[in-house]
C-alpha cells in the first residue's frame, strides 16, 4: 500500500475477510499459515537466546530447521530452531507476497467497532481497515480492547563483562526465578571476530518484587558474578603466579549492567464475537495449522527454494 497518494484515499477504507493483529511469530504463523495481512505497532522480533522445542515439525516451512547444541553448566545440550531466524524469514515471506500493508508504519490502533479499525501511521497518518474477522495476538498500543496486567513480569537483564569475558559456556541455568537463566553472546562492543562474550540474566518477578531493591538489577548482577564464580569462570589473566610459575593469577571479575527490560504478561478478552483473542503458543500454531496449498505465500517459498537449488 502506497500511503502517499494523499487526498485520493483520505477517507478510503480498506477491507479484509480476516485480519491479524501482532508480530510475534505465533502471529506471523498464522498469517503464513493461513495467507492473512497482518498489521502491528510494536516489533516483537524474538532475542537471541529463544529457540523451539526440539521436537517441533517444520516440515511445512521448509527453513534451515537444524538442532544447535550448546555448553551450559549441566554439559552439552541440544537446542532447537532459532525462533529470532524463523521471524526473519516469515517478515520476508509475507512482505514479499504483500500481507504486511502497513509494514513497520503502524503507531498506535483503535477498534472503532465490532468490524473497524483505525491505524495511526507515521507523520500523523490514519488508514482505516475493515473486516469480517479479526485475529488478535498481541494489545500493544491496541485501544478498545480490555486487558488486564498479570502478577508476573519477565526481566530481562543486559550486561558488560569487563573481565571474564572469555570461558566456554553458552547458558547458566539456575532454580531461582531470580536470575533464573544466563545466556552468553559474542559481544557487540568488540569488533572483528573474538571470543570474548556479554551475557543477559532472565528473572521471573511480581510486582512487588520488581520495587524491592533486593531484586534490583544491581543484586541481579550479584547474583551473576556469584554464578560465573561457582562456575569456575575466572577474570582476566594478570600474569603468572609468583608462587608457581606453570599458573596464572587472573582479576575478579566485573559485570556492568547496561539495560533492564521488563515485560507485562497480560491477558486480554474481546467485546465481540468476530474478533479472536488468540492465546496460542508459536508451537501450538506449528501443530495446528496447515499451510493452504498453493496459496501466494507458499508459491514464494517454492520459488526461493527452487531459486537456492
Amino acid at each position: 500500500m502506497n500511503l502517499n497518494h494523499g487526498a485520493k484515499l483520505k477517507g478510503h477504507v480498506y477491507h479484509h475477510n480476516k485480519l491479524v493483529v501482532g508480530s510475534s511469530v505465533a502471529a506471523l504463523l498464522f498469517s503464513y499459515f493461513n495467507n492473512l495481512p497482518i498489521i502491528f505497532t510494536d516489533i516483537k522480533r524474538p532475542k537471541f537466546f529463544e529457540r523451539f522445542s526440539l521436537h517441533v515439525n517444520f516440515d511445512e516451512l521448509a527453513f534451515d530447521t537444524s538442532v544447535s547444541k550448546i555448553a551450559t553448566n549441566n554439559g552439552d545440550s541440544l537446542v532447537g530452531v532459532s525462533k529470532n531466524y524463523i521471524w526473519g524469514r516469515l517478515v520476508y515471506l509475507l512482505s514479499y507476497a504483500g500481507l504486511m500493508p502497513l509494514s513497520d508504519k503502524a503507531v498506535s490502533i483503535r477498534l472503532e467497532s465490532e468490524n473497524t479499525l483505525k491505524v495511526s501511521t507515521e507523520h500523523s497518518r490514519f488508514v482505516k481497515f475493515s473486516f469480517d474477522e479479526l485475529f488478535v495476538f498481541s494489545d500493544d498500543n491496541l485501544y478498545g480492547i480490555k486487558s488486564e496486567d498479570s502478577n508476573l513480569y519477565e526481566v530481562t537483564d543486559w550486561m558488560n563483562v569487563r573481565s571474564g569475558m572469555v570461558h566456554p559456556f553458552d547458558k547458566i541455568e539456575n532454580t531461582s526465578n531470580f536470575v533464573n537463566c544466563i545466556y552468553f553472546y559474542p559481544s557487540n562492543r568488540i569488533d572483528g571476530t573474538h571470543n570474548k562474550k556479554d551475557l543477559v540474566a532472565i528473572s521471573y518477578l511480581t510486582k512487588d518484587q520488581l520495587d524491592d531493591f533486593n531484586y534490583s538489577d544491581t543484586y541481579a548482577r550479584f547474583v551473576v558474578e556469584d554464578l560465573m564464580k561457582q562456575n569456575g569462570i575466572k577474570g582476566r589473566r594478570n600474569g603468572r603466579d609468583t608462587n608457581n610459575p606453570n599458573l596464572y593469577r587472573y582479576y575478579s571479575l566485573k559485570v556492568e549492567t547496561a539495560k533492564r527490560e521488563i515485560n507485562k504478561v497480560k491477558t486480554f478478552t474481546s467485546p465481540y464475537k468476530n474478533i479472536n483473542v488468540m492465546n496460542l503458543t508459536d508451537e501450538q500454531i506449528l501443530a495446528t495449522y496447515s499451510t493452504t496449498k498453493n496459496n501466494y505465500v507458499q508459491k514464494l517459498l517454492k520459488y526461493f527454494r527452487n531459486a537456492s537449488a
